[in-house]
């Protein structure tokens, strides 16, 4: 009867030595995971700039940016997916010859945001571009941006079928609301110095070219439509887009195109741009269709843009 006792207890017996087991598991698993590192905020570093996760909370009496500044900002995504709403303010451009003369080496016809043009006048001084590079194909009209779209077509033409030579033609240049032209923010350069014929990519076989590629975040100007995972359209030149000195170092450190730096700023809601550890703006994203009211201190300096995907972004400036 004993015997019989004892060789009942023992599958109890088992059951309860393991169910010590899993405990004592599950409490060295929470023990170490509550002692596991936190997140770094840190997603990025380079060239003297960190970019960081969060921002600290805007407080103020607050001001209103008008649905109209917002679709004016630089960071307009535009392309066939998302082409320029039907309210979109014409840019207030200027000619680049009437504004700055011959300083900077442009095409008569080329039109900027004076904004970009003073950008560029920096990016002259310490670089010349004179004799080795023509900034052209400056702002333009939907109506214009039709027209570049049939002048590619005409020249597809002689050389392909005419089904192809459309769709070479679209995929080449944008029609009407779907081109960064329309921005006033976007420029294409020529570079005339003497070409080294060792890449693929027309920017870097020249010197000029190299330094271009090295130094445009530094001016607040971007390349766009390189080859690169992810980006919305496409161009024939060597095209430049101007984003704003904090957007482009921001998207230098990350090594981010456009649409990766816009979704980022999506996901995260805020950052903290640093250069050398010491923070100098603080980005927010949120959803915005029309105006965007934002409390801030009273001396804020701050630059907003639409997204043109339902989002608007406001870069605050932290000045000392």
């Amino acid at each position: 009867m004993n015997v019989l006792m004892e060789k009942r207890k023992k599958p109890e017996t088992a059951l309860f030595c393991a169910c010590c087991l899993l405990m004592t598991a599950g409490l060295i698993v929470l023990s170490l995971s509550s002692h596991a590192p936190a997140a770094s905020p840190v997603i990025a570093q380079a060239d003297g700039y960190t970019i960081e996760r969060s921002a600290p909370a805007l407080t103020g009496p607050g001001i209103t940016i008008s649905r109209r500044t917002l679709l004016q900002g630089t960071l307009m995504l535009v392309s066939g997916a998302h082409p320029l709403p039907k309210d979109f303010p014409p840019p207030d451009t200027r000619s680049v010859r009437a504004l700055v003369g011959s300083y900077l080496p442009a095409s008569e016809e080329t039109l900027l945001c004076q904004e970009a043009v003073y950008a560029l006048c920096r990016l002259q001084t310490d670089h010349s571009l004179h004799g080795l590079a023509t900034l052209e194909n400056g702002a333009v009209s939907a109506a214009q941006q039709e027209q570049l779209r049939q002048e590619a077509f005409e020249r597809y033409r002689k050389v392909y079928p005419l089904s192809e030579a459309v769709e070479k033609a679209h995929a080449a240049v944008p029609g009407g609301g779907e081109s960064e032209h329309q921005l006033g923010y976007a420029v294409d350069i020529s570079l005339t110095g003497p070409l080294a014929l060792g890449s693929s990519d027309p920017l870097l076989r020249t010197e000029t070219g190299k330094w271009l590629s090295d130094n445009l975040w530094r001016y607040g100007f971007i390349r766009r439509y390189n080859g690169s995972s992810g980006e919305e359209g496409a161009c024939e030149h060597i095209h430049l887009r101007f984003v704003g000195t904090f957007h482009a170092a921001a998207m230098h450190a990350l090594h981010m195109t456009l649409e990766e730096y816009l979704a980022l700023l999506r996901a995260e809601g805020s950052l903290t741009l640093a250069k050398d550890g010491q923070p100098v703006a603080y980005f927010y994203c949120a959803p915005c269709q029309g105006s965007w009211t934002l409390p801030l201190p009273a001396n804020a300096a701050v630059t907003c843009s639409a997204d043109n995907t339902g989002w608007a972004i406001a870069a605050v400036e932290i000045r000392k």
